[in-house]
């Protein structure tokens, strides 16, 4: 089978990721991806004889048009048995119709949008409309399934789940610590927007200062500058925290993940989150809350804990816990490497996907055979 797929250059270690672990199956594989990405892709990938890179104007441009009807006449002249595309992005939209001739997989991340998510806004909603020109959607969870199936009405059969891999890019940019770790690490990292209730996290701190000493919680990540302000002014104890409000390097990330103690994600609303990827890829063990997919990728006490959304109290008291319980950490980390391994593995998702591509091609979850 002849397989092409589009990158926007969004979700961009995921994607990548996903690629690298198809381009060794059975199927003929032609990526199309945004030279802006050529180094970062053809690095993880191997090797760039299956990609053919494109330039993409900026998102407001209106030049826009002009390049995707030139990629989607290149996709045309190659006859493909299936499109895959990597994500939702505007300008596609317009040229839906005429790729929708093959069968179209759209791999789906954020079937809602994030409260006090700007850069989520910027998108509008209007994509729904063109849900009827997509053959076959993935996911990355069953609350996103069920939200597809639910708020968007698209049929159960169209919609295949498939687990987010190892976010394991960064381990190459791991060097040896330039001194001995002297507390104990409770790491926030990622975008710094409303919905990902960092202020919960810094009230919890208030708990544990009361039971546990010498902590440091890390928060590392940009974000909008209002929430941030916000947030800062809750720290009381200022001396227990360190915020890094910037661009944070692959260098920077490996460091802060091989330091951390615990991740937590305190997100009060949410569909899945990289983050606990990158994590596991660092076999640490993280703190989530029970909103979205996020719940589906904790085995709770066993690679982590699950909270309640908008309790400091459940957050400090699962920190409390790990931070009392060195023995279970190690015992998380090991099960996190087993997981690793199984249904975390890249080479499995690929093998999953590559059934998926074959399925659809010969009809099978058209008739509800598959899933």
């Amino acid at each position: 089978m002849r397989i092409v797929i589009i990158h926007f250059g969004g979700v961009e270690d995921y994607s990548n990721l996903f690629i690298k672990s198809l381009l060794n199956k059975q199927n003929e594989i032609i990526v199309f991806a945004p030279s802006k990405i050529r180094i970062n892709l053809i690095k993880t990938a191997g090797n760039d004889s299956n990609i053919r890179f494109y330039e993409k104007p900026r998102m407001r441009s209106l030049k826009n048009i002009l390049t995707f009807s030139q990629l989607v006449h290149n996709i045309k002249d190659l006859k493909p048995d299936i499109i895959h595309m990597m994500e939702l992005y505007p300008w596609i939209h317009l040229f839906l119709k005429q790729l929708s001739q093959f069968p179209v997989v759209l791999t789906l991340h954020d079937p809602v949008k994030h409260s006090g998510d700007i850069e989520s806004k910027i998108v509008p909603e209007f994509h729904k409309r063109f849900f009827k020109y997509i053959s076959h959607f993935i996911v990355l969870g069953k609350t996103m399934k069920d939200n597809l199936v639910n708020e968007h009405h698209v049929p159960q059969f169209k919609i295949s789940i498939l687990p987010h891999g190892i976010i394991d890019s960064y381990l190459e940019y791991v060097q040896p610590p330039e001194k001995p770790k002297d507390s104990f690490n409770i790491l926030f990292f990622g975008r710094l927007y409303k919905y990902k209730g960092v202020e919960y996290l810094i009230k919890a701190e208030e708990i544990l200062s009361k039971s546990i000493k010498n902590y440091k919680i890390i928060i590392a990540g940009r974000g909008n500058r209002h929430y941030v302000r916000e947030i800062e002014k809750l720290m009381r104890n200022k001396n227990n925290f360190m915020l890094m409000n910037t661009y944070i390097s692959n260098e920077q990330t490996a460091a802060l993940f091989r330091d951390a103690d615990v991740v937590v994600l305190p997100y009060i609303d949410a569909t899945l989150s990289g983050v606990t990827m990158v994590s596991y890829s660092f076999n640490v063990p993280v703190i989530v809350t029970n909103v979205g997919s996020l719940p589906e990728y904790v085995e709770n006490r066993k690679t982590g804990t699950v909270v309640p959304a908008k309790s400091s109290q459940a957050i400090a008291e699962a920190i409390t816990e790990m931070y009392n319980n060195p023995e279970l950490r190690k015992e998380m980390s090991n099960n996190i490497r087993q997981l690793n391994l199984s249904t975390f593995s890249w080479e499995k998702i690929g093998d999953r996907m590559h059934n998926i591509y074959k399925a659809l091609g010969v009809g099978l979850i058209e008739h509800g055979i598959l899933n």
